[in-house]
């Protein structure tokens, strides 16, 4: 690392009030500095610094909305990767709100509000901002979630991609993140999925694109849905929709969205903890407790430990995950050499691809019983031969939790992140310590291993009814919306 640079993003962020009025050429030589410094690092203090940095060069005054837009998504990447990191003196909401007004402005508001009896009572549209393959978490909630609701609940579902991750790439910032897009749906009307075909449309054109905005609003606005249900929060396309129709978001995580939507969906019980984040929603919105739902995928991939030399007779530990390199941390490190030298039972399995095998490795004391089997296609199938799932400090994780609960493979994780929503109490440990004591038990008491694997699939069934949380949710919605008239 460059201490220079340091210096000078840790003076930045010290006095951030000052990056609004550099000259274009001084913030772009900032955000590139900024950039290069957060793919160096593995500090939550330089990632602070990075993230404010580039949260209040948003706002410059001869900044274009393309480069808020890419700087915004990058944002977003940093604050879920890193689930420590916090931007000084500001709010990602707040940034988005900010970027929604600004493209609002812009499109005439020639959408006249529609009541609940003058639209298309059975049509729900869909809207995502990225649709990839099925080995894409995010992109597996919204076929889930559109098939139940045309399938089971008997609604016609539109999926709109407005494809806003995939957005204009500034050279002058040099950004070192860059979300996919599958340019082969752009040619699709119709997603096959299951038995059912769903009706689809996918934006072609890189984002902010004001005229493809305004056209997709035009589509919503002419199929006139009863609702348009955001999954992953911040669509301006959904968001834009409030003005003539009902509107929900629910986010990839358990947080509450960052979203213009009417409806807030937070896929758990509300805390004292959220009420400065309900502080800041706009007037208009409301947040709503429901349930975060999975289905398991049946795949044709078998796995075995004998496949990868992994004894039959070892209490195998189970580490999952598609950004292991950030997520196996030096802590996290630290935590299973002390596991693996006091358990003597215990062999860890990390799941997921890792690009530098090396520094994992190189820092394990006793190297035979970690194995890094690394990207797998239908990896919950290697969750079925773990005897507990073992979650690191991060945000994600919800999707492979769910199916090692589904496998009746208990989970141990900390109570931070998607997996500790997704897997209860019963399945937490208050810090490492706590969780070696567990594992401890877990290794040692067989009666107490089966009862945690017959707890876990309980779990796994009540989070599988997507039908009854959808309904339930959906006629809640309704049912208020009824009520404000």
């Amino acid at each position: 690392m460059n201490k220079e640079q340091l210096a000078i993003i840790r003076s930045f962020y010290e006095h951030n009030e000052i990056i609004k009025d550099l000259t274009k050429e001084e913030r772009d030589t900032l955000i590139t500095v900024a950039f290069q410094e957060g793919s160096d690092t593995r500090s939550s203090e330089v990632m602070n610094q990075v993230a404010t940095i580039l949260y209040h060069s948003c706002f410059a005054p001869d900044i274009t909305l393309e480069e808020v837009w890419e700087l915004y998504w990058n944002l977003q990447v940093i604050l879920f990767r890193y689930n420590e990191v916090t931007i000084k003196d500001g709010d990602i909401r707040y940034l988005y709100h900010y970027i929604f007004e600004s493209i609002s402005n812009i499109i005439p508001n020639q959408y006249p509000y529609r009541e609940i009896e003058e639209r298309e009572e059975d049509t729900i549209v869909i809207v995502t901002s990225q649709m990839l393959s099925t080995m894409h978490a995010p992109t597996i909630r919204v076929l889930d979630y559109a098939y139940t609701l045309q399938h089971d609940l008997g609604k016609k579902v539109i999926i709109v991609n407005d494809a806003g991750m995939h957005y204009y790439l500034n050279e002058n910032l040099n950004s070192n993140f860059q979300t996919n897009y599958l340019a082969d749906y752009e040619k699709s009307s119709k997603i096959s999925y299951k038995d059912e075909m769903i009706e689809y449309i996918q934006n072609p054109v890189l984002m902010p694109n004001i005229s493809v905005i305004q056209q997709l609003i035009d589509i919503i606005y002419q199929l006139n849905p009863s609702l348009v249900y955001n999954i992953g929060g911040s669509s301006v396309v959904a968001d834009y929709c409030s003005y003539f129709t009902t509107t929900a978001s629910l986010p990839c995580s358990y947080k509450i969205p960052v979203s213009c939507s009417r409806y807030l969906l937070v896929g758990r019980k509300l805390r004292d903890q959220d009420q400065a984040t309900i502080d800041q929603t706009l007037d208009y919105q409301r947040v709503l407790e429901t349930e975060i739902n999975y289905q398991y995928r049946v795949t044709a991939e078998t796995y075995t430990r004998e496949q990868f030399h992994i004894s039959e007779a070892s209490f195998l530990i189970g580490v999952i995950g598609n950004r292991l390199d950030v997520e196996i941390n030096q802590e996290f490190i630290e935590y299973l050499n002390t596991l693996l030298n006091e358990i003597p039972q215990c062999e860890i399995a990390l799941v997921g691809r890792v690009n530098d095998e090396e520094r994992i490795i190189n820092q394990i004391n006793d190297k035979k019983r970690i194995h890094i089997l690394g990207f797998l296609p239908g990896a919950s199938e290697c969750i079925g031969f773990c005897d507990l799932y073992l979650n690191p400090i991060r945000s994600g994780g919800g999707r492979s939790c769910f199916d090692a609960m589904y496998k009746g493979v208990p989970i141990l994780t900390l109570p931070i992140g998607d997996v500790s929503h997704t897997c209860g109490e019963d399945f937490m440990a208050a810090d490492y310590d706590e969780m070696l004591v567990a594992i401890r038990r877990y290794v040692g008491d067989n009666n107490f291993l089966e009862q945690q694997r017959q707890l876990v699939k309980q779990r796994a069934d009540e989070i599988a009814d997507m039908k009854g949380t959808l309904s339930a949710v959906i006629n809640k919605i309704m049912e208020i919306e009824r009520g404000n008239k």
